[in-house]
């Protein structure tokens, strides 16, 4: 497979934001279950699928992305056939307006077009999601489509994924609108800016990409173009999630405590690769007395005592009361809004963020 496909895998997207942590590092180096980087799962994807030339392009901030994947040994690449490439953007700053995917990959665009495969795929840095990419190109060759995007369809839509796309299909699968999110219905089928098409296609849509708007994305390219494309869709079935704003991540770390999150994505078939830390173990003794606890990439262990309070709770983010996180410290809305009162807060619309934090709530309005 390795010899007609290679991997982009885009992190420098700009509809992905979480204000506070990314100052720091883009969203695919984020820790994920304690233990991994979130773009630790697109990558092994890709490995695990034969595709041993991989480039991945980098918006503001890149150091701690580039630290992690160094050499790219640990993700079992062929070493002799097989690289991860990375690249930059001269337009690479947090704040800057045309820091975008496709100006990154305008200003890389001769070394895309130097690779000798015939077929690219296009995957996000900020989605964690298991997938055979080599059944999605027998899919797309045997469909004949100029474009096959993977989807997956989800009944949360009105709460969740609201900074996603979506596409609409016709009964052939074949793909007539994408449109973001506007979380008005709760059936969606949510696009995972995951796609194969042939590279020689995919440079074409990138130069019209930035004649027509320096900040077009590729799949705003692609919904102006689709009554002249094949573009289908494939359905994705299994554990998905896209890390796009605080709550998402919270709740895709919160995720990993359920066993059958664990089972989909840690697999023996399908190994997910990291850059390991050699350390010393943690000893559980016969009276320890834990409520919660996560181990660290480094080692460390964070615990909570039966008794003591949970660390730093987001009960309210973006003007929003967060119920499920209320139910897992075992408080109600009721006493959210009397504890608000206390404080003098009146509008819930007016807080960015508060936190309940080992007894005590921790406001920060706009």
């Amino acid at each position: 497979m390795s010899k007609s496909i290679f991997g982009i895998i885009n992190s420098c997207d700009r509809s992905s934001r979480i204000n506070g942590l990314e100052e720091y590092r883009p969203i695919g180096a984020f820790t994920f279950g304690g233990r991994y980087r979130v773009i630790d799962f697109i990558i092994s994807n890709m490995s695990n699928s034969g595709i041993n030339q991989i480039q991945i392009f980098t918006g503001s901030n890149p150091l701690s992305l580039t630290d992690h994947i160094g050499t790219g040994r640990q993700y079992n690449i062929n070493s002799k056939r097989g690289r991860i490439h990375t690249f930059f953007s001269k337009h690479a700053t947090s704040y800057n307006l045309y820091n975008t995917a496709i100006s990154c990959f305008i200003d890389n665009l001769p070394y895309i077009a130097n690779m000798p495969q015939e077929y690219v795929l296009v995957a996000p840095a900020y989605m964690i999601y298991i997938q055979d990419y080599q059944s999605l190109l027998d899919q797309h060759i045997e469909s004949g489509a100029d474009i096959t995007f993977l989807y997956q369809s989800v009944d949360t839509a009105k709460e969740d994924f609201l900074y996603n796309l979506t596409i609409e299909m016709d009964k052939n699968k074949r793909v007539t609108d994408i449109q973001m999110n506007p979380g008005t219905a709760k059936n969606r089928n949510i696009m995972m800016d995951t796609c194969i098409m042939k590279k020689s296609l995919f440079i074409s849509l990138v130069e019209s990409a930035i004649k027509t708007s320096s900040l077009y994305s590729l799949y705003n390219i692609i919904d102006d173009n689709l009554s002249k494309l094949n573009v289908v869709g494939v359905p994705h079935r299994g554990y998905f999630v896209s890390i796009n704003d605080f709550n998402s991540y919270y709740k895709a770390n919160l995720g990993v405590i359920d066993t059958a999150t664990t089972n989909d994505l840690f697999r023996d078939d399908w190994t997910i690769y990291t850059q390991t830390t050699d350390a010393p173990p943690t000893k559980y003794l016969e009276n320890a007395d834990v409520k919660r606890s996560v181990i660290e990439q480094n080692g460390q262990l964070i615990v909570v005592r039966m008794g003591d309070e949970n660390p730093k709770y987001p009960v309210i983010t973006d003007g929003v009361v967060q119920v499920e996180i209320l139910e897992t410290i075992g408080k109600t809305e009721e006493w959210l809004m009397d504890e608000l009162k206390q404080e003098g807060f009146e509008e819930v619309s007016n807080i960015f963020i508060a936190e309940y934090d080992k007894g005590q709530l921790n406001v920060v309005t706009y």
